[in-house]
């Protein structure tokens, strides 16, 4: 029996997905300069653009999640409409190298936030984690539109995180590990992006090879 709708067409349009954002280095530290002002802000950005957490993961930090004694910062839970869960994956359960300036912001917060005595890092109004989304929405993006800076949202800072390791690295390696993914490819399709600068640098190592190859050399001679 053949199926009559084997080769039948569709009349839709199709969608090209969107262009995921990832930030530059120095659009991530305008952004976390012009929150500076708004300690609880910076410190959910940087968490994002420098550690590389979701937002529901940021959402549902105590703290007793921070280890400021030995630099970790240890992912176990994740919250979403500050309803707590597990985290997206099980290989999302880790502990990432907590590093600087985000500890110190963290502390800071920390001395501030303590009247609130409240065992989550980022609380709402109902001692529950706060969500995200509307977080950024009511104080992140007024804050950086006034200062006519752009906004993409935390996981393009979650992408910054990895390109960022990339580039310092020369490898995926490290920011599948920040990351938590379970496959590299993950880490490389969706949140390391190209950027110019590094193939420009590329190319120049390619040429310094090509340069010192002898039978590059002979050819030319010729």
């Amino acid at each position: 029996m053949v199926n009559p709708w084997r080769d039948a067409g569709s009349l839709s349009v199709v969608k090209k997905s969107a262009t995921t954002a990832a930030y530059t280095l120095d659009h991530a530290e305008a952004i976390s300069n012009a929150l500076i002002d708004s300690p609880p802000a910076q410190v959910v950005f940087c968490l994002a653009a420098f550690l590389g957490l979701r937002p529901g993961e940021i959402s549902a930090l105590k703290w007793t999640d921070i280890d400021d004694e030995h630099s970790w910062i240890h992912i176990r839970r994740a919250a979403w409409r500050s309803i707590v869960g597990t985290t997206k994956t099980e290989e999302s359960v880790a502990s990432i190298p907590l590093i600087e300036p985000v500890r110190s912001m963290l502390g800071a917060w920390k001395i501030q936030s303590r009247d609130a005595r409240s065992e989550w890092v980022f609380p709402n109004r109902a001692n529950k984690p706060m969500e995200m989304g509307g977080y950024c929405k009511r104080v992140i993006v007024p804050i950086l539109k006034k200062k006519g800076i752009e906004w993409h949202g935390l996981y393009a800072g979650r992408r910054s995180a990895a390109t960022l390791l990339v580039q310092l690295t020369g490898n995926a390696v490290a920011s599948q590990y920040v990351l938590r993914h379970k496959n590299l490819a993950t880490t490389t399709a969706f949140y390391v992006k190209p950027v110019q600068t590094a193939a420009v640098d590329g190319m120049k190592l390619v040429e310094e090879v090509l340069a010192n190859r002898k039978a590059l050399k002979e050819s030319e001679e010729r």
